[in-house]
């Protein structure tokens, strides 16, 4: 919940609030006008978390702000849940729940819908992944899983009712901000081990030369997880390409790490290559002075780096 939110508290009613927010909610399609009829309270212990759940719940600043509010005022907004095997799984508000628990509630307001499981998968995912600070790990389990639920709904024949999809590949309409090919790109992350996704999350191991080591076997990706321990140093796109065509001749896994080893020491070519000024000129407007001139060409470069998976920070 937002900082803005909780100072309001302190001046406006709860109704007041809990109105404003579920107003909100239905407008942007979250939660339906007749469900707010239907809100009823439902006991913690009978609340289970989603199978799968790909987001993490953190006990942070954040959560304390939120706890703290509850403590106050309630649950401003219900969570989402539907009736599974006598309990009621959390489909949206994983965080409410634990924040309710630590703030001491036995129940908390909840919206119980008839959710299939495909239904269900794509409510959760997108519930969550609208969050600014999304790990790199959450997005992809959450785009496989929403890729997966979609490939379900395809092959029983249902179709999409937004016209916009009509035509597109799953790939395509699991995300509305990344490209087919960035959710591709995503997903291949989930094909790593965990303790490889965490050099994703902790930005030491690129998104893009994450892509061909997760293409590895999983003793080579722990014989190459081995090799980073011990170097310290993570590979470029072109070096996890490397990596992944020796993975291909080699067969033997001591061998195996002793290449990758080489390959990430291989030393880096001595440079000493200088820009002429006038052969730079010719590419912009004469009304760019030296530093517009240095700045564009810094952020064209960087970009360039990025993709390519060059960037050194």
């Amino acid at each position: 919940m937002a900082k803005k939110q909780l100072q309001r508290q302190k001046t406006e009613s709860f109704s007041d609030i809990q109105n404003d927010v579920l107003g909100a909610y239905v407008a942007n399609g979250t939660i339906e006008k007749e469900d707010l009829a239907a809100i009823q309270d439902i006991a913690l212990d009978k609340l289970v978390e989603f199978k799968g759940h790909p987001f993490y719940v953190l006990d942070n600043e954040e959560m304390a702000d939120l706890v703290n509010s509850i403590k106050d005022n309630g649950v401003l907004v219900p969570i989402i849940v539907r009736l599974k095997d006598g309990k009621y799984e959390i489909i949206s508000g994983h965080r409410r729940c634990f924040a309710a628990k630590k703030a001491g509630l036995e129940k908390v307001p909840a919206i119980v819908k008839k959710y299939t499981d495909e239904e269900a998968t794509l409510t959760m995912v997108d519930s969550n992944i609208q969050r600014e600070d999304i790990l790199p790990s959450e997005k992809a389990w959450a785009y496989r899983m929403k890729k997966e639920a979609l490939d379900k709904v395809s092959r029983q024949g249902k179709k999409s009712s937004n016209p916009d999809e009509v035509g597109t590949t799953t790939r395509d309409r699991v995300s509305d901000k990344d490209s087919g090919s960035s959710v591709e790109r995503y997903i291949r992350l989930t094909y790593l081990t965990k303790e490889l996704l965490d050099l994703v999350d902790q930005r030491k191991l690129s998104l893009v030369s994450a892509g061909p080591i997760a293409n590895l076997t999983k003793t080579y990706q722990k014989a190459v997880k081995r090799v980073f321990d011990e170097e310290q140093v993570y590979p470029s796109l072109p070096q996890a390409n490397q990596i992944l065509e020796i993975s291909k001749q080699i067969k033997d896994e001591s061998k195996f790490e002793l290449e990758v080893t080489r390959i990430l020491r291989k030393k880096t070519v001595k440079r000493s290559f200088k820009l002429n000024s006038k052969d730079v000129s010719k590419y912009f407007p004469d009304n760019y002075d030296d530093e517009k001139i240095s700045k564009t060409i810094n952020e064209l470069l960087t970009k360039w780096s990025k993709e390519k998976g060059y960037y050194k920070k």
